[in-house]
């Protein structure tokens, strides 16, 4: 809430003629002091103003003249002995005649605000800014004063009394003068004056008068004050208030009342740039009620400007008369009441870092006069926190954020809503104000709007500006309520920025883990210390230790509390026998959570087992306060917070050979071939450990000697721990003999962090010599198996605990193996395939190698249908087929002339890993079907590996280098693809009711679509209906719709079946021929153009055409009656478990022939040349077709 115009109403004012004297520059002014309970009417105000402007009082003074007579509080004045009067605090925002003498103080203290222009020397200003927190920061640590925050507080003024009373500070030169302004200012009326028009009653922001100020080009101008007068035919009463606005729209300074002389002075700075000019406009807050002034006619002009030493050439300026209205209906913006987003509440801790803090909120409804548009918004930041303290301030409308820009002293925050904001007639409009918290600890934040005026709204009707609808209380100075009728118009709450806090809790960033005895800088455990509100600043921290039994707190020496950085903040000290030390070092934790890590030494006094725990009780064992404040702070919690358990390890080692790799057959000739893995188990081991040497025993057998086995190497992953000399060569010659292998690691050797193990894998080289059979072992034997292994920082040696073990069993193969087998990912039915379409899945392989690598270079293929030909590949004269390693084309296949076997040389290498898969994707190119082309519809093309061309097929052994064929000789037998023109896709859909009723309703649905590659035809459909006896007296229809919502009919007659209605299950005549169908069937054939319901040898038929890409929706309805409690209808669409003829469709048939065979349920056309008419050898069922089962489609229940 705002203090500022407290008292501000529409009733007279008493008030005692008590001479205050007022001693300025000389002049002595009389002023009148407000009686206890009364207040003064604005003219009455300006009037005692203009008194003292006449005796050339100067600007502070009358502000706090004003201020006392509405009831504001007084900044007090410099005291004229020299010394300021502090009597708050100052920090950045706030404004006042105590920051302007804090600023010549430091100015003549050495600690100069500025160079020059504003707070410096002879220039000082009343704003604290970030200059002035600067030079506060400055002086601050010149003074001893801390923390250096540049927030002048209870400790910096109390430093500051002490040194003026030690004796006064000696004012240096003067500093630079001010800045030379302009010589003259140019006042002139815009070209583009308001018309003149209508006033009406409450109309806000009515402009009178446009006014263009241009400065010479000497210098820049400050306008000090506008003087508006009212002339015409006009009371004073009909105006409210004057405002200027700047070119944005944007209020000017504070809306000002006419005075006795019908004049309003506006006293808001405006600095005009040297050579340019600004634009202005004069505008009028009219009265609520103009009922009296109705008819009026009146203007305002600009009749004085004070531009300081320049002069003003141009007055008046006079712009178009406007005539008082209090009929026209202009918009309202009415009911004003406290927003939904508001807090509610006063925050009394609000946490500094606070993001997107809503911190106040209003809502207005529109009234039924018209609609209105939001434009701009203005609050007022009545708290003490500065701008430096809040950021990404900005208004929030409709769920959209809009930016606030601060004004210049901090306290006004101006969204541009642009057009974009429109409320109808009656609606509602909410209006919240968002915040970031960045800083102000013990500051209040408090968001009001101080005049119905700050909320801009313009009506959409007429255009006039409206004055919103005032609250229905008066202020009363309690914080927080919402809506009053004086001022501030909106009163928010006031939040608190909470001051400082500091939290410590257990970090996990140090685990529970094992700890070494006599090494320096072990890490012992570490806290999370979270400061929120302000940086807090730690001057006193006591650790407690709590160890195993019989131990002394002497044991630990140099303890040190380092920062997440690695630096260290307090320390070093050694722990006393009550088991705790106490840092007196002074350090800051920055606002965050940060981790601080506890190190120190442990003395060989410790035991193997014994445990180690650092904790601290916060309350009691840290002295802190804010870096900003400098309050003091009590950490938190109240109880001790201990960090994880260390326990007492001496450096320890278990070695031993790893599962891994298990025993295999190699293909002679391999390098870097992975023998075994030394598994290094440090789990136990309070130390890190350093490994520099390693034997193990290489164990040959059946035969083999060690040489045959060469350049042998550590590796730790990929990186190699023995490289150059340190490789190790095998010298044993004898066969079935143990040779040892003793690895020097490069440097100084590789490191196992105390509390893991590390896994290193050998690797050695195959010579081309060992014969099959011969096995090959490397491990830790009884005679070789010694580990060089000491403490990381102490260089103790350790004795390490080895399990034997020679290792897994490596047997020698002079060359792999090579299958070819069909992979489960292949398709196992036929499907169908689009002529004419490229890169058709026909099959996938899997290729299998044994004992090596292969890189496989051909694969041999034969096209394995009976009826299918090289002719329904692709009609050039490659025939291609593609071969793919995933999605990467690696070969192809050519089928010359009439032959059925290719073979493919693959143009990327595909190697096939030792031991495992590589899987292979056979893709065609179908050939196109049409008139004189030579693919014949309804071929099956299926493509597959040939195994009787066994030496075709051939890869090279990576180890081995020998060329391999494969082992089988077995084609595989993919399905492959029947060939056609296009095909259907069907889906069943949802019904809207599975409840039985009287009358139509929907018993299924269901989806057609045809592939993109052409249309296709549809010449019957077949359901299946179970009931009990209600089914039996139904009728039946069969609607089709190109939408999925059924509405939208898809041919000129719906229903399209052939007949009126189907009233009779089990009935399936076409064209006087009877086919076959069971009794729980019903049959619908087509006719898209016309039904009827003559005699059954006399229908016709023609069949549905459903164009390429597209869908067609089929609704199934019957009309039933006597539906009861317990019946109940299933009802599915049926499909065919073979193909209708036994020629695998080279010759395909009449739709009425299809329909006559045993698979007669679904029938359709590819409409392989054309639109296939029911007469032609173009007519398939519903076997295969994608979406539809071979006996039916998923069924739909009814009950009742």
């Amino acid at each position: 809430m705002s203090n500022i115009h407290k008292g501000y109403g529409g009733f007279k004012a008493k008030f005692a003629t008590m001479a205050t004297v007022v001693a300025l520059s000389g002049v002595t002014a009389f002023v009148p002091v407000v009686a206890q309970g009364a207040s003064l009417t604005q003219v009455q105000i300006d009037t005692f103003v203009a008194l003292l402007q006449s005796f050339g009082v100067d600007a502070a003074t009358i502000a706090n003249v004003k201020s006392s007579l509405t009831g504001g509080p007084v900044v007090p004045a410099p005291s004229p002995a020299g010394k300021c009067s502090f009597t708050r605090n100052l920090s950045q925002g706030v404004s006042g005649d105590d920051v302007k003498c804090l600023q010549q103080y430091l100015n003549s203290a050495g600690h100069q605000v500025s160079a020059s222009g504003a707070g410096s020397p002879g220039s000082e200003t009343t704003y604290f800014g970030a200059k002035t927190k600067a030079a506060v920061g400055a002086w601050q640590a010149a003074n001893g004063v801390a923390p250096t925050a540049g927030y002048f507080g209870s400790i910096s003024r109390a430093k500051y009394d002490a040194l003026m009373a030690a004796g006064p500070v000696v004012t240096p030169p003067p500093g630079p003068g001010p800045v030379p302004s302009g010589s003259g200012l140019t006042v002139s009326a815009a070209a583009d004056q308001p018309a003149a028009s209508l006033a009406p009653e409450k109309g806000a922001r009515v402009p009178f008068t446009k006014v263009v100020l241009s400065a010479s080009a000497d210098g820049d101008i400050t306008v000090n004050s506008i003087t508006v007068e009212r002339q015409g035919l006009l009371d004073d009463t009909a105006i409210d208030g004057v405002v200027v606005l700047d070119e944005a729209g944007v209020q000017i300074g504070l809306v000002k009342t006419l005075n006795a002389s019908h004049r309003a002075t506006l006293t808001e700075k405006i600095t005009v740039a040297k050579g340019t000019s600004k634009t202005v406009m004069i505008a009028a807050n009219m009265a609520t009620d103009l009922d009296q002034e109705s008819g009026q006619v009146g203007r305002l002009a600009v009749v004085a400007v004070d531009a300081g030493t320049a002069s003003v050439n141009g007055l008046p300026v006079v712009g178009n008369s406007m005539t008082v209205n209090s009929t026209l209906a202009i918009g309202s913006l009415a009911s004003p009441t406290r927003g939904s987003l508001d807090p509610g509440a006063a925050r009394t801790a609000l946490e500094v870092g606070s993001k997107n803090f809503l911190a106040s909120s209003g809502k207005w409804t529109a009234g039924s006069a018209e609609p209105i548009m939001l434009t701009q918004i203005r609050w007022y930041q009545a708290g003490s926190a500065g701008t430096g303290d809040l950021k990404n301030v900005r208004a929030v409308i409709n769920n959209v954020e809009y930016p606030a820009t601060a004004s210049s002293d901090g306290r006004y925050y101006v969204a541009q809503l642009g057009s974009s904001i429109e409320v109808d007639k009656g609606g509602n409009i909410e209006v919240a104000i968002r915040v970031d918290i960045e800083g102000g600890s013990d500051r209040t934040i408090d968001f009001d709007i101080q005049r119905r005026t700050d909320v801009v709204v313009k009506g959409k009707t007429y255009g006039y500006y409206i004055t919103p609808d005032n609250g229905s209380t008066a202020n009363t100075s309690t914080q927080g309520e919402a809506f009053t009728s004086t001022e501030p118009y909106y009163d928010g709450y006031s939040h608190t920025i909470s001051k400082g806090s500091l939290r410590v809790e257990k970090s996990n960033t140090v685990p529970a883990g094992n700890v070494p005895v006599d090494v320096s800088n072990t890490t012992l455990g570490a806290f999370t210390l979270e400061a929120k509100g302000e940086a807090i600043q730690i001057t006193s921290f006591k650790l407690s230790f709590l160890l195993s039994s019989g131990e002394a707190g002497t044991q630990l020496d140099n303890v040190s509390v380092y920062n997440s950085t690695g630096g260290v903040v307090a320390g070093p000290k050694d722990v006393d026998a009550t088991t705790q030390t106490t840092f007196t070092d002074t350090w800051t934790v920055p606002v965050g959570a940060q981790v601080y890590t506890v190190k120190g030494k442990l003395t060989t006094d410790f035991e193997d087992s014994d445990t180690v725990q650092v904790s601290i009780d916060p309350d009691a064992d840290i002295t802190a306060k804010g870096e900003v404040t400098g309050l003091s702070v009590t950490a938190s919690p109240t109880s001790s917070t201990t960090a994880n358990t260390q326990t007492v390890k001496r450096a320890s080692l278990r070695v031993a050979i790893g599962n891994t790799p298990s025993s295999q057959n190699v293909v002679r000739g391999v390098n870097g071939f992975h023998f075994a893995t030394v598994q290094y188990d440090a789990t136990d081991s309070g130390e890190d450990l350093r490994i520099t040497t390693q034997k193990l025993g290489l164990t040959p057998a059946n035969g083999g000697s060690a040489t045959d086995i060469n350049s042998c190497k550590l590796f730790d992953g990929t990186t190699a721990l023995t490289t150059g000399s340190n490789a190790v060569e095998p010298d044993e010659s004898t066969a079935n003999t143990e040779d040892a292998l003793t690895f020097n690691m490069d440097g100084t050797g590789f490191i196992i962090p105390k509390g893991s193990t590390k896994n290193i894998d050998v690797k050695c080289n195959i010579s081309n010599t060992p014969l099959s059979s011969e096995t090959f072992r490397i491990g830790l034997t009884s005679t070789n198996s010694d580990t060089t292994v000491a403490g990381k920082d102490t260089g103790v040696s350790v004795t390490e605990s080895v399990t034997l073990n020679t290792g897994s069993t490596m047997t020698i193969k002079t060359g792999g193996a090579l299958s070819v087998t069909l992979d489960a990912s292949s398709p196992t039915s036929e499907r169908y395939g689009i002529a004419g379409k490229a890169d058709v899945l026909l099959g996938v392989l899997k290729v299998h190698a044994t004992d090596e690598a292969i890189v496989l270079e051909r694969i041999a293929l034969t096209l394995s249908s009976s009826t299918a030909s090289t002719s329904d590949l692709t009609n050039d004269n490659s025939k291609m087929v593609s071969l793919w390693d995933g999605a990467t084309k690696v070969g192809t296949a050519v089928f010359q002339g009439s032959e059925t076997r290719a073979t493919s040389t693959l143009s990327t290498s595909v190697i096939v890993p030792k031991d495992g898969d590589k899987v292979i994707t056979i893709k065609g190119d179908l050939a196109t079907l049409g008139v004189s082309l030579p693919a014949t519809r309804g071929h099956l093309v299926a493509v597959n590996y040939d195994g009787e061309a066994v030496t075709t097929t051939r890869g090279i052994g990576q180890s081995s280098g020998n060329q391999i064929n494969p082992s089988t000789s077995t084609d595989t037998a993919g399905a492959g693809v029947r060939l056609v023109q296009t095909y259907p896709t069907l889906e069943r859909l949802s019904v809207p009711s599975n409840t039985l009723a009287n009358g139509e309703m929907t018993l299924y649905r269901f989806k057609v679509t045809a592939d993109a590659a052409d249309d296709l035809g549809l010449a019957r459909v077949t359901f299946r209906v179970s009931s009990t006896s209600v089914a039996t007296t139904s009728a039946f229809k069969l609607f089709a719709y190109t939408d999925s919502g059924f509405s939208t009919n898809a041919y000129a007659i719906n229903p399209v079946h052939s007949r009126a209605s189907i009233d009779v299950v089990g009935e399936n005549i076409w064209n006087g021929n009877e086919g076959t169908v069971a009794d729980s069937e019903i049959v619908f054939y087509f006719n898209p153009v016309a039904n009827s319901n003559p005699g059954a040898s006399l229908l016709t038929h023609e069949a549905l055409n459903i164009p390429l890409g597209a869908s067609r929706y089929f609704e199934l309805r019957g009309t039933l009656s006597g539906v009861t409690t317990g019946d109940s209808i299933t009802v599915a669409l049926l499909g065919d478990a073979s193909f209708a003829s036994n020629t695998n469709l080279v010759n395909r048939q009449t739709a009425d022939a299809v329909d006559t065979a045993t698979h007669d349920d679904f029938i359709w056309s590819p409409n392989t040349t054309s639109t296939s008419a029911t007469t032609t050898n173009d007519w398939l069922n519903g076997f295969q077709v994608p979406g539809l089962p071979s006996i039916e489609m998923s069924q739909q229940n009814f009950t009742k």
